[in-house]
């Protein structure tokens, strides 16, 4: 497996997980900012970047496609699975213009 293939499903586990918190929020269960896994510094190792280099544009788009996540129909792997395509590509896309 590819490091793209890879940072594609960790993207994808990390929306899957967020969802779960939501759900868990919504039950009364865990609150929603009582929990985190951050996978996006493993997402980041993988595309070259440091922990301490990870650029507040970078972190944007991968939260903001986690909130695009927590948005979606439930069960709809599908469309989760697009979201983490297109959070990997614009992550992609933010280490090219970065690099200038």
């Amino acid at each position: 497996m590819s490091n793209s293939q890879i940072c594609v499903q960790l993207i994808l586990k990390d929306l899957k997980y967020h969802r779960m918190i939501k759900e868990f929020d919504e039950l009364g269960i865990i609150p929603a900012h009582q929990d985190t896994l951050e996978i996006y510094p493993a997402v980041a190792f993988l595309q070259g970047i440091a922990e301490n280099k990870i650029s507040d544009l970078w972190y944007d788009i991968y939260n903001d496609h986690m909130q695009k996540g927590l948005k979606c129909p439930e069960n709809d792997i599908k469309a989760l699975e697009e979201i983490a395509q297109i959070c990997y590509r614009k992550l992609q896309d933010c280490l090219s213009v970065e690099k200038g």
